[in-house]
């Protein structure tokens, strides 16, 4: 019990807040907080809730939901802009019992860290963390995602985002799929699902320093503009990355190791404008890289040919980047 209120002070004392800790038992309905204060889950001192959603939806604008360890069977819907911390990544689990999203939020203005997140349902709209329409300014960190049988995590027509230094794995579709999603920072991540990241029709996100190992396709870009994909390592995959429809965006500065086909890219126009520059392609190249792909052409509204093209890194780096593990 020491232990766990020495780990709550230290936290108290990073944030610069003050709080009387009390000690005592568990009870489910606590009276609401005021604004900005702190809720607990677990442990045993006096309002500590035993579940994560009844301390959610006691919280304020602004408030902290700290849970201590242990495991959680709960399905969260988060609808107020607050903070959610677990104890230990490894050691606070909230398991969705293989049913539709386990965290699923709402609202902007959310933080959440501190957790293992696991066994989400099954459909390819399920999620670890569903992050909604117009739910901006959100920060993802520090977390295991891990044993969906849906998706990692899924984002929808979200912009300003910041996901970080998670462990996404083992997921049975996508680890992180983004639909739509503008401006958002990916990065520090350690993926390995069956297929790493998808992006679809978004624009202007950065994707910086993370792994992604032992997927089907590592990263596919499809109708997307304006993305910096840059000090990566993109490793054992069956495709690095795929650009399906793509242009103007940079991928630059990553290690390509071990793929079976470390890039490539379809479009159905000629002139596909994307910037390929000092990717470290497995081994040292005197000569720039051929990054081959495929120009789409429909024939009388029926018929696809699909015509050889090219695009090129002019100057691959002679040794790979210090990145990931």
């Amino acid at each position: 019990m020491k232990k766990k209120w020495l780990a709550v002070g230290i936290i108290l004392l990073f944030m610069g807040t003050c709080i009387n800790p009390a000690n005592a038992q568990d009870t489910e309905k606590p009276p609401p907080a005021s604004r900005g204060n702190w809720l607990y889950v677990g442990g045993s001192g006096p309002g500590n809730y035993t579940k994560i959603q009844d301390a959610i939806n006691d919280s304020s604008d602004g408030g902290t939901v700290f849970v201590f360890n242990g495991t959680y069977y709960e399905n969260l819907v988060i609808d107020t802009p607050n903070t959610l911390t677990g104890e230990d990544k490894n050691s606070t689990i909230i398991d969705g019992s293989c049913i539709g999203h386990v965290v699923n939020i709402s609202v902007s203005n959310v933080q959440m860290s501190g957790f293992t997140i696991q066994n989400s349902g099954n459909s390819t709209k399920d999620a670890g963390i569903k992050i909604n329409s117009y739910s901006n300014f959100t920060i993802i960190s520090d977390n295991i995602i891990q044993n969906d049988n849906g998706n990692g995590i899924i984002m929808q027509y979200s912009t300003d985002n910041l996901i970080s230094n998670n462990i996404i794995k083992s997921s049975e579709m996508f680890g992180l799929d983004m639909y739509r999603c503008n401006n958002n920072s990916i990065i520090g991540n350690y993926i390995r699902s069956d297929q790493g990241i998808m992006l679809i029709d978004s624009s202007n996100n950065l994707f910086y320093e993370n792994v992604i190992e032992y997927c089907y396709i590592g990263f596919e870009l499809c109708d997307a503009l304006y993305n910096n994909v840059s000090w990566n390592l993109f490793t054992n995959n069956s495709f690095g990355v795929l650009l399906s429809q793509s242009q103007f965006n940079t991928i630059s500065s990553n290690n390509f190791m071990y793929n079976s086909i470390h890039a490539c890219f379809s479009a159905s126009f000629i002139n596909t404008k994307n910037k390929w520059a000092g990717n470290y392609w497995n081994k040292a190249r005197i000569f720039p890289k051929l990054i081959f792909g495929v120009r789409q052409n429909i024939l009388f509204g029926t018929k696809i040919i699909h015509f050889p093209w090219f695009q090129f890194d002019w100057h691959p780096a002679q040794k790979p980047y210090d990145i990931g593990i």
